[in-house]
Parts: structure tokens; sequence; C-alpha cells
């Protein structure tokens, strides 16, 4: 039997001689069929290569057409999910206008010289919570220390002004908070975003819920209540946990 042209002996040089782009050593299902095609016209006609060898690269051909076929069946999948979470999200969006939301959040927002709400929840009695906001540079603005403070959930009104009293100009500001409990231990406490959504802004990142200035995120979503205190209907509590929600 003639000696047949292995196809691996063919990969090397399959960039010059077929146009290939893969890397040495690496093939597509289309340099594969190429490179087999290329074996079988230099082989001996009257003495052909062995058929079990021929069946084998037949097999490993339809192994790698098979493998790339669900490639990019996966890819096609992992894109239609994306793209029904989207449209779920969008369209429930739409309806929240004016439903109060509680969220993870460290931003707030002065607008015309007024600031907006900050909330927390402490997990047990603080002997001090002190509150920072830091400008976009990350610089202080406005110390609050608050003192002895239950355990729950806390809020306060920020006024819009910095240490010496003085309005800061409009745009968002970073919360960052600290409590002290009764042994000296200090804790970061996350704050939260509490308040009525004021409209709905759909960009390359989805939808996003605008409280106060604020722009969230869906995943960021705790809690959606009725503005009187209830829970909201359409059995929406919770949605944050629903997308994929929480820290």
């Amino acid at each position: 039997m003639a000696d047949s042209l292995p196809i691996n002996s063919l990969v090397g040089r399959s960039a010059t001689t077929y146009g290939s782009t893969s890397s040495p050593g690496e093939i597509g299902k289309d340099g594969f069929l190429t490179l087999l095609i290329e074996q079988m016209k230099h082989q001996d006609p009257m003495d052909p290569m062995d058929t079990s060898e021929y069946t084998a690269q037949l097999a490993q051909f339809q192994a790698l057409e098979e493998a790339q076929n669900q490639s990019a069946l996966l890819e096609q999948g992992l894109q239609s999910d994306y793209i029904l979470s989207q449209a779920i999200n969008n369209t429930l969006a739409g309806s929240l206008v004016g439903t109060e939301v509680k969220a993870y959040g460290e931003q707030v927002n002065v607008s015309e010289g007024e600031g907006s709400n900050i909330s927390f929840e402490l997990s047990k009695m603080a002997d001090e919570v002190e509150i920072l906001i830091l400008d976009g540079d990350g610089n202080e603005v406005r110390k609050v220390q608050l003192g002895r403070t239950q355990e729950g959930e806390q809020s306060i009104s920020w006024d819009g002004k910095d240490n010496a009293g003085k309005e800061l100009a409009d745009g968002n500001y970073t919360v960052e908070i600290t409590m002290t409990d009764g042994d000296g231990t200090e804790t970061a406490v996350t704050p939260y975003i509490i308040g009525v959504i004021d409209a709905v802004r759909f960009g390359a990142a989805g939808a996003m819920l605008v409280v106060d200035g604020v722009q969230i995120l869906f995943g960021d979503v705790l809690e959606l209540r009725n503005p009187d205190g209830g829970n909201g209907g359409n059995g929406l509590a919770g949605l944050g946990k629903l997308f994929g929600g929480g820290q």
C-alpha cells in the first residue's frame, strides 16, 4: 500500500497553501475538509489508502462539525435568553412609575440645591453612626454623626449642604456609612435608596429606574411598595431577587 499523506502533516502549511488563518496546530471545519480532499488526491490509485484510516478521518471531521454546530446553537440560545430577559425588564419597568422602591444604592442626588434622603438598616443597636458624603473626586463634603441609633431601617433627610452650610452643586454624590457598637467595633453599613420611581430610562444596560435623580439597576432592587407603605401589587415585591439582585 502506498503511503498516505497524513492530515496533520498538512496543518503547518495550511495558512500559506489554503489561505487559512488558523494558528499552527488548530484547524477549522473548512480547512479540515480541504486537507482531507488533498490527502485523497495524493494517494496512489493503484494502492489506495487504508479504508480504516480514511473512515477514522471522516469520523474526526464529523465530530468536529458536530462540536461547531453545538457551539453555534449554544451561542444562539444565550443571545435569545438575554433578549428575552431584556424584554421582560423593559415591559415591567414601564408600569413601575409612581411605585415606591427600596434598592441597594450609594448615590444621593442634589437638584436645585435640595438634597435627598439617605436610608440604611442596622442589624443591632449602634452607639454611633457616621455618614460621610463624598463628591465625584472622593473628597468629603459633609459628615453627619447620629449618635446612638436603634436597630432596623433608618432614614434621614440631607439638606444638600456641605460641612460649612454652603449649598452644593447639583449632581450625584456618594454615601459611606459606618456604625460603632457598644464594644467599639466599627462596621460598614450598606446604604439604600428608598423613594418613588419618577421615570424609567432605557439604554445599553437595559431599563434603569430613576429615583430622586439617581438611576437604579433592576438587579439592585430589593422591594417594591405602594406609596402608602404596603407592598406593591402585581406580586412584584422582591423583584430585585427575581432578576439576580443583591450584594
